[in-house]
C-alpha cells in the first residue's frame, strides 16, 4: 500500500507505522488504528452520533445479508468485470461504504481470476465499526468525504452504492480515465413505499446526475420485486434518502400495508473521469 495514502491534514505522503499498525506523515501527524480494525483518520464526533445508530445498523446488516439485493449485486459484479483492466488488476475505493455491506457481497461475486485491491471509507465512525466487526474490506477508514486520506489518482474506480458523489475529493482519487460505477435509484424504486410519503407520486425519467468532469459511459436497468414484511420494506425506506420525510403515522400505515410485489428499480450508471 506504499504510496496510496496521504495525510488528509496537509497532504504529505503517509507512512506506516509497524508497531501500531496505524499511519504518520513527516509533518507529525498520527493516524491510529482504532478497534475492531479500522483507520481513524478523522476525530470522533462529539455529542452526536453520526449515520446510523447502531440499533439501525444492525437492522440494515441483517436484512441486506439475507441477500435481498442479489439481483443487484449480480449485476454489478458483472459490469465491474466487464470494466476491469486487461492485466486482472482493480484498484476500487467503495466511496461512502456505509457497514460495508456492497464491497463485502460485490467482491465475494468477482471472479477469482480478478486481483482487487480494494479500500472503504465512511465519515460515520459508527459505520467504520461495523464494517471492520463484518469483515468487510482490509481497508477500512473512518475519514472525512472532503478530505480523503488518498493520494491524487489512487484508484482505478469507484464504486458508489445508492447515494449521491459528496464533494469534490472523490474525483481528485480517481485516475484519469478512472471509472465511477454508481447503483442509482430509479423511477419505480421502491413505488409502494414512496407512496405513503408523496400523495401526488408520479413516475418521472431516469436522469443520470453525474459530477462535472465526468463523462457517461453505459446505464443498464436492474428492477426486480420482493415479498417482505412490512418491518423489513421499512427497514429498506429507511436506507433512502425520502426516509426523512417519514412521520410518525406514516410509519404505523406502513406497518400494516401489503408488500408481497414491492418494486426494486435501480440504475447501473457507468462513468468516465475526462
Amino acid at each position: 500500500m506504499t504510496g496510496l495514502f496521504r495525510c488528509p491534514l496537509c497532504a504529505l505522503p503517509l507512512h506506516a507505522h509497524q508497531a501500531s499498525g496505524g499511519w504518520y506523515c513527516d509533518g507529525k501527524h498520527h493516524f491510529d488504528k482504532r478497534e475492531p480494525g479500522f483507520w481513524g483518520f478523522a476525530k470522533p464526533a462529539k455529542g452526536k452520533v453520526q449515520g446510523d445508530s447502531r440499533a439501525e445498523l444492525r437492522a440494515k446488516h441483517f436484512l441486506l445479508e439475507s441477500g435481498i439485493l442479489m439481483p443487484a449485486i449480480t449485476a454489478l459484479a458483472e459490469t465491474v468485470t466487464g470494466l476491469a483492466g486487461t492485466d486482472g488488476t482493480l484498484k476500487a475505493l467503495d466511496f461512502d461504504c456505509g457497514d460495508g455491506y456492497f464491497s463485502r457481497a460485490l467482491a465475494a461475486a468477482l471472479p477469482k481470476t480478478l486481483a482487487l485491491e480494494l479500500q472503504a471509507v465512511t465519515e460515520a465512525e459508527n459505520a467504520a465499526f461495523a464494517a471492520a466487526k463484518a469483515k468487510g474490506p482490509a481497508g477500512i477508514s473512518y475519514a472525512s468525504l472532503k478530505s480523503l486520506p488518498y493520494a491524487d489518482g489512487a484508484f482505478d474506480m469507484l464504486w458508489l452504492m445508492d447515494k449521491a458523489l459528496k464533494g469534490k475529493d472523490g474525483l481528485r482519487v480517481l485516475k484519469q480515465g478512472g471509472l465511477l460505477v454508481n447503483l442509482a435509484q430509479g423511477p419505480r424504486h421502491l413505488w409502494q413505499l414512496r407512496q405513503y410519503i408523496y400523495g401526488d407520486l408520479s413516475e418521472k425519467p431516469f436522469v443520470a446526475n453525474l459530477p462535472a468532469g465526468m463523462t457517461l459511459v453505459s446505464e443498464r436497468a436492474v428492477s426486480f420485486t420482493l415479498d417482505l414484511k412490512p418491518e423489513a420494506a421499512l427497514v429498506l425506506l429507511e436506507m433512502t434518502p425520502y426516509a426523512w420525510r417519514l412521520k410518525d403515522a406514516m410509519r404505523h400505515q406502513i406497518l400494516r400495508g401489503d408488500f408481497s410485489a414491492l418494486e426494486l428499480d435501480y440504475r447501473i450508471v457507468v462513468a468516465q473521469k475526462a
